[in-house]
């Protein structure tokens, strides 16, 4: 015997204590009262982050057979695969608004991660504090530093659920037959969002580590699940679909450098917690799997950081391997018989640690609960005033926020962030949205200077022709303009 607690076994020294469980408690009060609020949020008539109303129009055009992958010289593109479409498509079949169900489904898939988080931890062999303090990691993680992707209509929370549901399968001792739906799964998980390939790098690379059988059978059943995938996509989707879902994006090393430093500080008590599993002896099988995952999150996330309009959620999975790495090295602490204390000052300083960054991300009016409740309905009768103005006016309108747009009724005239990427990438003129402005072909248009997010503004040419042809008509979710 090695000393390894094997899967659902517990040692006298792994039970949890008390005070173990009464300070993870007491830790859950502050999340709760965030997840709260956010669950509240989910429920107004706001736009929650950029992509939701660009999520919406495809989600529509998927429910309705419409085209799904637009032609290079279109306005539009689509450069995400189409299982997220058409999942919230069924929904909207069912009575659903779009958005709504987008929200939904987010909502299922972020505390199905933390669940998920959990358990694995369980399989792992550790006691339920440590695997309940993983699950509560990301979830007051993501709740604090990252609340414009916590139940909103986007897929990445509904990608990183199927992976880490195909990750369950392979901890423990997984047989050829979990393997292989494993990999099928994480295939699935591919066509949601086809940027999470830290997961599946890793589990491979974790495989091989220890049984190359097991390792080609996972890696070739994915192989042969994305190719097949991509195969009956280009049949369905038309030659569109590939060049759509490679559309190129303007890149800068330095962008990713500026970003990683603000994105990591935060980070830095649990990647240190995860980086402290490399003193456990490594016939722990999971150490190596977790310390793999997490460099593999690091660099992957830090890649994609360098594309132009990248969010934080190229963290999330980096994320979601610190938590599993604080929950291991908390359940191995125990497992070896560590003092309690020890413990104890772990989880302390994570919880002083996700108080102190959530200080600093969350508006103080937050904190009020009254002020911010005003100012979020505050926010929703103005988003329902400014889609009832471009509603009224017939013909198409332009959004910088799609979701007004959606609201409206209007069909998606046009993608700005795609047509900014082009531009700079001279694949279009920069003229492209300029001359449909010039010409007033768009009924309304809607910006927001003083918001929202600096890559869906409109191009100069293009905000140069709003202010000659088009006149302020209403300010409330932004501005509004009407032809002269």
């Amino acid at each position: 015997m090695d000393g390894t607690v094997l899967p659902g076994e517990a040692t006298s020294a792994a039970r949890p204590t008390m005070r173990e469980g009464a300070l993870l408690a007491v830790l859950c009060v502050p999340l709760l009262l965030v997840l709260a609020a956010l669950l509240w949020r989910s429920g107004l008539t706001i736009s929650l982050n950029a992509n939701e109303g660009w999520n919406a129009y495809w989600a529509s055009a998927a429910a309705h057979g419409d085209r799904l992958y637009p032609a290079p010289w279109d306005l539009r593109t689509n450069n995400y695969p189409p299982l997220s479409f058409i999942l919230v498509g069924l929904m909207t079949k069912a009575g659903a608004g779009p958005i709504m169900a987008g929200r939904v489904i987010a909502w299922i898939s972020f505390l199905s991660v933390a669940a998920l988080i959990g358990r694995i931890l369980r399989q792992m062999g550790n006691d339920r504090i440590a695997a309940a303090t993983g699950s509560i990691l990301f979830l007051a993680f993501v709740a604090t530093q990252y609340t414009n992707y916590v139940g909103v209509d986007d897929p990445q929370m509904l990608a990183h659920a199927v992976m880490c549901g195909a990750l369950l399968m392979l901890v423990g001792n997984p047989d050829d037959r979990r393997l292989f739906f494993a990999a099928l799964l994480m295939a699935a998980g591919l066509f949601i969002k086809h940027n999470l390939i830290a997961l599946p790098i890793a589990a491979t690379l974790w495989l091989a580590t220890s049984n190359r059988r097991h390792a080609a059978i996972f890696a070739g059943t994915l192989a042969m699940a994305g190719l097949t995938g991509l195969v009956l996509c280009r049949i369905a989707y038309g030659p569109d679909f590939v060049s759509s879902l490679l559309s190129p994006r303007v890149t800068s090393f330095e962008r990713a450098h500026r970003l990683l430093e603000i994105w990591l500080a935060p980070m830095l008590i649990p990647l240190g917690l995860t980086a402290a599993l490399t003193t456990v002896p490594l016939r722990d099988r999971y150490v190596s799997f977790i310390v793999i995952y997490a460099g593999t999150a690091l660099l992957v996330g830090a890649l994609s950081a360098t594309g132009d309009g990248v969010s934080y959620s190229c963290m999330f999975e980096l994320v979601i391997a610190f938590s599993l790495g604080t929950g291991h090295l908390l359940g191995r602490l125990r497992a070896a018989g560590a003092p309690e204390p020890l413990r104890l000052y772990a989880m302390v300083a994570l919880g002083a640690s996700s108080l102190f960054w959530a200080s600093t991300q969350i508006p103080h009016d937050v904190l009020r609960v009254r002020p911010w409740i005003r100012d979020e309905r505050a926010e929703a009768v103005l988003t329902r005033e400014t889609v009832e103005r471009i509603a009224e006016r017939p013909r198409p309108a332009l959004c910088q926020t799609l979701a007004v747009c959606y609201w409206a009724g209007k069909p998606f005239a046009a993608d700005i962030f795609s047509i900014n990427e082009a531009i700079h990438r001279g694949q279009k003129s920069a003229d492209v949205l300029a001359t449909p402005i010039a010409a007033r072909l768009f009924s309304s248009v809607q910006i927001d200077p003083d918001g929202g997010y600096s890559y869906v503004m409109l191009p100069s040419e293009a905000l140069a022709a709003l202010r000659r042809n088009y006149r302020l008509d209403a300010v409330g979710a932004g501005e509004v303009y009407v032809p002269r």
